[in-house]
């Protein structure tokens, strides 16, 4: 309450100095035209999901980037699916052109030349009756499965341990195969996605240290695989809202727009209804970064001034 009060009362002392000059001091009337820049800021997080380009969007992502790890880059659709229906409960696997930059612990039940190739191609955990003994002894070390379809029938013992954790191999996924060099090459490059209750999809697209261009391709080959998965009957706008977010930062809405041009102009996107946050891109040069007082609101001016500079540049 007591941040909320002093936000108010500096709105309130800024609106004064704006339609009263004579009511403050000089030097309050002088800071004021760089102290609406933070009201227009303070405004646009009050505004219920603003949205933003996609370069902008990197952009914002990038100033909040505040762990001392590779944060992974995210996306949430909110589709127009019932997943309590089995028409519209989507699972499947995205298969990005740069990958999710995380590197992935796999266990094959397989047995044979399967298994060779498994070994092969990198697989933490190769076995068949000894691996589902190890794994009902509490070994759970690794974050995708692989079963050829002979060994299927057995997994029923373990199905109980696997299944809630999202483990369990599954023909949907592609994970349920003899081609097990293939499906390794699907994994490492595959974004895995299923429709929760509400209809919202989350999945890993990138990591920060990904460049702008590899993180919009495998954004596009995102929204082209929710496009790609519709079910028949769903009603428009199939794709309601679009979000990126990372790891530790607050997530930011995708402008409409830009998402249908993703979508190869579909119109299973919906229309832009919530207003683009943003000055004329030249405002921003005219901005003293040195003067701002805030660091949080200097590193959002940055961000806000690369962004304008970019929008300039291909102008």
């Amino acid at each position: 309450m007591q941040a909320l009060r002093r936000t108010t009362g500096t709105a309130a002392s800024l609106l004064r100095c704006a339609l009263q000059p004579g009511a403050v001091g000089a030097s309050r009337r002088a800071a004021a035209p760089l102290q609406m820049h933070f009201v227009r800021w303070m405004v646009a997080k009050l505004n219920k999901s603003p949205s933003h380009p996609v370069d902008l969007a990197l952009t914002m992502l990038r100033a909040q980037d505040k762990a001392k790890f590779d944060e992974s880059v995210d996306v949430v659709f909110t589709l127009n699916v019932d997943p309590r229906k089995a028409d519209q409960a989507l699972r499947g696997l995205a298969v990005l052109p740069h990958g999710t930059g995380s590197k992935l612990r796999v266990a094959v039940f397989a047995t044979g030349a399967e298994a060779e190739a498994a070994r092969a191609a990198g697989a933490t955990y190769v076995g068949s009756d000894d691996l589902i003994d190890e794994i009902k002894n509490g070994l759970l070390d690794f974050d995708r499965c692989v079963a050829t379809p002979q060994e299927m029938p057995k997994l029923k013992a373990v199905a109980r341990i696997l299944g809630p954790k999202g483990l369990m191999p599954n023909p949907k996924l592609g994970t349920v195969t003899n081609d097990i060099k293939g499906i390794f090459d699907q994994l490492k490059k595959g974004a895995p996605y299923r429709a929760e209750k509400t209809g919202l999809i989350h999945a890993k697209i990138g990591k920060v240290s990904f460049e702008d261009k590899m993180i919009k391709e495998n954004l596009q080959a995102m929204v082209n695989a929710m496009v790609a998965v519709r079910p028949k009957g769903t009603k428009e706008p199939y794709i309601r809202d679009v979000f990126l977010s990372t790891t530790m930062g607050k997530s930011v809405h995708l402008d409409a727009a830009e998402v249908s041009r993703l979508a190869g102009g579909s119109d299973t996107v919906v229309k832009p209804k919530r207003r683009v946050v943003g000055m004329d891109p030249a405002d921003w040069n005219t901005i003293d970064l040195a003067k701002v007082p805030s660091k949080k609101l200097r590193k959002y001016l940055e961000a806000r001034r690369a962004a304008a500079a970019m929008t300039l540049a291909a102008a």
